[in-house]
């Protein structure tokens, strides 16, 4: 089994979570109260199919291989890779990701994940908790993290990514221990982690502009945002406006549109084009229909409307995605 830190009982919350069900690409992390981690190995990559009740189309795993089709979800997420190698689908491309890889992967990025020797293959994934009390969300959204090529790293980045692999490393090897102290350590070790990510691999524009920013206290008792993706997850591919979703949610449109984009640092707008975009993205790939067809399939206009949110998203056309 998958091994959750910050939360052991998470996994059984997620396997009765209606949200899971009805945003089948919004998967498993999104709606976790804790940072927590995930180390994938041999055994616990086989598992994430049965365990997270993923369809074929969102996750195959034949023989030595294992592929997570493309999706996004509401947190920040880091990847390790301890062990051996792994490619990621990001910015409408795979890369490959060799031994002692970091990876920084934001929300509402849509990508994926493809093993091709699963038996020697260990990574880590280390989620920031969207639903955290002192959430880093909106300060991890001030900092314009990039992690570069180690090759351009400046000497003191190389001094904290040396230091982010010892937490890293030290999180593998708390995998199955769940006593007080442990616990403890991990929350930790993951509160390290988002730190020097943010301290140390933020631009230097966006480091003046952290100086005077304040980090927003969630009230944990606001929860109109599930819902309102409930909603639109549900209509996506229908016209969508925001008194539809105003009413549905019992809110006035200038307050829901405020709150959602203080909650998820994206505008409602950009929530429903990404919604339907990974959509079309996997119908794309499925399905042997006109682009034109797929667009208003997926609740956009044309084709055109298609074209628009994929060449800002990723720069290119969907014709550049059937073609490959």
């Amino acid at each position: 089994m998958l091994c959750y830190w910050g939360d052991r009982f998470m996994l059984n919350k997620f396997k009765g979570n209606d949200l899971m069900k009805e945003c089948p690409y919004l998967i498993y992390e999104r709606d976790c109260k804790n940072h927590f981690a995930v180390v994938l190995n041999n055994k616990s990559i086989r598992e994430i199919k049965d365990v997270y009740h993923l369809k074929d189309d969102m996750c195959k795993c034949n023989d030595n291989e294992f592929v997570l089709n493309n999706h996004w979800h509401f947190h920040y997420q880091v990847l390790y890779v301890k062990k051996n190698e792994i490619e990621v689908f990001v910015d409408g491309k795979y890369k490959k990701y060799s031994e002692g890889s970091i990876i920084f992967i934001e929300p509402f990025k849509v990508h994926g994940i493809r093993i091709k020797d699963i038996e020697n293959t260990v990574f880590l994934k280390v989620i920031e908790s969207f639903n955290n009390n002192i959430s880093y969300y909106n300060l991890l959204n001030k900092s314009n993290i990039s992690i570069p090529e180690v090759e351009k790293m400046s000497n003191k980045q190389l001094k904290f990514r040396e230091r982010l692999i010892v937490y890293f490393d030290r999180l593998i090897e708390l995998e199955n221990k769940f006593d007080e102290l442990s616990e403890i350590e991990r929350k930790n070790l993951i509160d390290r982690i988002f730190f020097v990510l943010i301290k140390f691999f933020s631009s230097n524009e966006e480091k003046e502009n952290l100086k005077n920013f304040e980090v927003d206290l969630f009230n944990d008792r606001e929860n109109y945002w599930i819902p309102i993706i409930k909603y639109i997850n549900n209509n996506f591919d229908e016209k969508i406006t925001l008194e539809d979703i105003s009413l549905s949610v019992n809110l006035c449109p200038t307050y829901l549109s405020n709150y959602f984009k203080k909650k998820t640092g994206i505008t409602i707008t950009s929530y429903i084009e990404k919604v339907r975009m990974t959509h079309a993205l996997n119908d794309l790939n499925k399905l042997d229909m006109s682009i034109e067809k797929i667009a208003i399939k997926n609740g956009f206009s044309d084709s055109k409307s298609l074209n628009r949110v994929l060449k800002r998203e990723f720069g290119k056309t969907a014709k550049n995605f059937r073609s490959n």
